[in-house]
Parts: C-alpha cells; structure tokens; sequence
C-alpha cells in the first residue's frame, strides 16, 4: 500500500475517532434512580458526564425532573415511569396469552442539562414533590465531579481552595481548521492521482 494513502487513512480514522466526538461533546447531569409505586426514590448515582450526541428531551408525562438554581427553574424533564411490564405465558392448549408483571421499583436513567449554578433536582410524581437532592452536600470536600462549584457551593469550595481544574478543551474552531485541513490535504492528493492515471 502506498504510503501516502496509508497517512491519508490514518488522518481520517484519527479525525472520526478522536477530533469529532471532542467537537460535538456535551456535558451533563446523569441521574440514575429507583422510582417506586408509593413515591419514594432512592438516588443510585448522580455525577457529571460528558457525551457527544447527547439530546436533552423535554417529554411528556406525569413524572418530572426538575433542576433548579436556588427556586429559579433551569430545565425540566417530564416522562412516563410505567410500574406494569406484559409477557407472555403458554396456557394448556397452547395458546399464547398476556401476563403483567408488577415492576417494583423502576430504574430511571436521566440526563440534564448541566449548568454552572444549579443548586438541586427535584422529582415531581403530578405536582407533589417526592424527592429532592441538592448539589452541594456541605461536607468540606470540593466535588467538581458531582456539580459542585464556587458559583453554587461555596461552602464547599470557597474561592480560597484550589479546585482540580480540567483541562481547556479545545476552540471548536481548532478543530474545524483541522478538519478544513485534512480535507484540503485528501483532495489534493486524490486530484494528483486523478492526474497521473490520465
């Protein structure tokens, strides 16, 4: 194989796998919780993370995730947590019928939003609030990883205390020009090519 088609490859697969996904990268809230039938929630994980692709749904239904910055409202997640699932079951003749099954508690994987200054998220069943959680847990420890920060958790993090700092990311027009780049760098090499079969 040719070695500038070789490095041409290279280029590419490097761009698909690691340029494009740091461009399109979002960060957000990710809640995972049981839900249960009597309207209790126990909190399994709630911790920042970042995706590309990531599509925030503003659904409809009678459960709500609310995220709040003191009682100012950020962004609200409505879905339908159903507690029944249907199967199957054979009877004596053969015959497939419908069985439900109580789903007791429901898993529920949500993604918000993040924002610097949310302060809580509250989970609503109708209008009656069955759970809150709030970002900063007062224990002394700055935790970047679970939303805390000197805009929303000052107690926590006062502006005194070093805070891990990520690392800058990158202008997404760095990357573009990279991208502008490797294109320009490919249609080159295809046009002499195209040149030298004829």
């Amino acid at each position: 194989m040719n070695k500038k088609l070789l490095v041409t490859l290279v280029i590419i697969a490097l761009t698909f796998f690691y340029v494009l996904p740091q461009v399109f990268a979002t960060e957000f809230f990710s809640i995972i919780a049981d839900v249960y039938r009597n309207d209790t929630v126990k909190l399994k994980s709630f911790e920042i993370r970042n995706l590309e692709g990531v599509v925030f749904e503003r659904g409809e239904g009678d459960y709500s995730f609310v995220l709040f910055s003191n009682d100012k409202k950020l962004y609200e997640n409505k879905m339908i947590i159903e507690f029944e699932a249907m199967g199957g079951e054979v009877d004596e003749q053969g015959n497939m019928r419908p069985v439900y099954v109580t789903v007791d508690p429901q898993e529920v994987y949500v993604r918000l939003p993040h924002y610097e200054n949310a302060t809580k998220v509250e989970i609503y069943h109708l209008d009656n609030r069955i759970f809150t959680y709030e970002i900063c847990n007062n224990n002394n420890q700055c935790e970047p990883s679970i939303g805390e920060n000197t805009i929303n958790c000052l107690q926590d993090c006062p502006t005194t205390t070093t805070i891990p700092v990520p690392k800058p990311s990158t202008s997404i027009y760095i990357y573009l020009i990279i991208i502008v780049i490797i294109i320009a760098v490919i249609a080159v090499f295809f046009l002499r090519r195209i040149k030298i079969v004829r």
